[in-house]
């Protein structure tokens, strides 16, 4: 009879053998699988290439644009000189948009008046002196943004009638300047003769086709005319007469009136003029010794982004800058801060004043 107990350990030893192999062969493939598995997600982690340079500190440094390539948001784009940065990629912080019509050209302290650009108000609103002073004092501010010095001034000047009209700003900063006046002086022996006047009964013509009336400043109620006050009568603060102790007045305002916005336009054998423009142009006018034509030539070439900076005698910084009138009935501004002013140059733009203690 035939061992069955060595036949049942052959056949376990068999079967056993055959697992191990098994075991192995699953084994080599699960590693290869690993290997090739690892190998493929190695691939698609590896980090892109990076063409950048690396700086001493193993910070990385981006490569600058190729030329022609646009900048990045919020990088300095300096121009080919060297210079400032590009404004219109560095516009400053604050700014917003104020939208005018452009018949606002034609208004403002700063408008220019010449034979190619006369004066413009309507029609109706040019009245004589004597006439507005019939109207009730809210229509003469709300409809021509007058006031009547006679009810307005603080009495530190002498009004030569009860009828003289100006320009609500002007009319303060007048204030402020004869104010100034009495306080450094201690004289009171102003006489103001002219404010607004358009008398049609004196209109002269230039040409056919202009009125004379028409280039004045005073039209616009932003002009003052000033004499001496003394015993012989009024004479102009720059004294024609040979003798009279009159040019420390004279000066006093030739040096202090930009102090207060003022320019000086000059004089006549009866009075001294000045115009109202504001405080920062007047200032430069005065320290560069240029007219208003003049400055209003070099304002043109200031932008929102590249702007006419401008410090007063008080150390108060103004930006001033230049924006043409858009085709149409407005124009888009771009203002900063709460505290601006626009005037129109009386041709063909929009002169800005920022007031920076308002951004």
């Amino acid at each position: 009879m035939a061992d069955t107990s060595q036949t049942t350990k052959n056949i376990h030893r068999h079967n056993t053998s055959g697992i191990i192999f098994a075991s192995i062969i699953l084994l080599c493939i699960a590693i290869i699988s690993l290997v090739i598995t690892l190998t493929a997600l190695g691939k698609d982690e590896a980090p892109p290439k990076d063409d950048s340079e690396t700086n001493e500190s193993g910070n990385k440094e981006e490569n600058k644009n190729p030329e022609g390539s646009e900048e990045k948001p919020g990088e300095e784009n300096k121009n080919p000189e060297g210079g400032e940065e590009n404004p219109e990629q560095n516009p400053p912080a604050g700014n917003k948009t104020e939208t005018l019509e452009n018949s606002k050209v034609y208004r403002g302290p700063l408008i220019l008046l010449s034979e190619s650009s006369v004066y413009s108000r309507p029609i109706e609103e040019l009245i004589t002196r004597s006439s507005m002073g019939k109207l009730d004092a809210n229509k003469v501010r709300s409809q021509y943004g007058f006031i009547n010095l006679s009810s307005g001034h603080t009495g530190d000047f002498i009004l030569k009638d009860r009828n003289l009209f100006l320009d609500i700003e002007t009319a303060e900063a007048l204030r402020k300047m004869m104010e100034a006046y009495v306080a450094e002086t201690g004289h009171k022996n102003i006489w103001l003769r002219n404010a607004y006047y358009y008398d049609s009964s004196e209109d002269i013509k230039t040409t056919p086709d202009i009125n004379e009336a028409l280039l004045n400043s005073h039209a616009a109620g932003i002009s003052v005319d000033l004499q001496i006050s003394t015993a012989n009568g009024q004479i102009p603060l720059k004294n024609a007469y040979s003798g009279y102790p009159g040019a420390e007045y004279y000066d006093w305002f030739i040096l202090n009136c930009h102090k207060y916005g003022f320019i000086h336009e000059g004089n006549t054998d009866l009075y001294s003029t000045f115009r109202y423009v504001g405080v920062a142009h007047a200032t430069y006018m005065f320290k560069n010794d240029i007219s208003l034509a003049a400055y209003l030539t070099a304002v043109k070439s200031k932008t929102a982004q590249d702007r006419l900076v401008i410090s007063d005698e008080s150390g108060k910084e103004w930006w001033v800058y230049y924006i043409k009138a858009a085709e149409g009935e407005s124009t888009d501004i771009t203002v900063f801060g709460s505290l601006y002013y626009i005037s129109g140059n009386n041709t063909d733009g929009f002169i800005v004043t920022i007031d920076t203690s308002g951004l």
